[in-house]
């Protein structure tokens, strides 16, 4: 889903419900502490990717790597995590 402009926080919120996800890319996309919040349900994720998504602070982060204890990859490239 990479650079999928027109996705909203609701829609990314909608995947953290997606259980048999365990690889997501949504670089350049309209997530942030929110999104990341739901994505978190999904406590399955191996590999994320979050390049490029400039509303994530690090509240959102902490709260992510709360939930998803199990993730072996993640990339921020190029985020202005505040």
């Amino acid at each position: 889903m990479c650079f999928c402009e027109h996705i909203s926080e609701a829609g990314i919120e909608l995947l953290g419900q997606v259980h048999s996800l365990v690889s997501l890319d949504i670089s350049g996309c309209a997530c942030g502490d929110q999104g990341l919040s739901a994505l978190g349900n999904n406590t399955r994720f191996k590999d994320v990717t979050l390049a490029e998504c400039g509303k994530i602070t690090d509240l959102g982060l902490q709260k992510f790597a709360q939930q998803c204890k199990d993730v072996n990859r993640l990339s921020l490239a190029h985020c202005k995590v505040c």
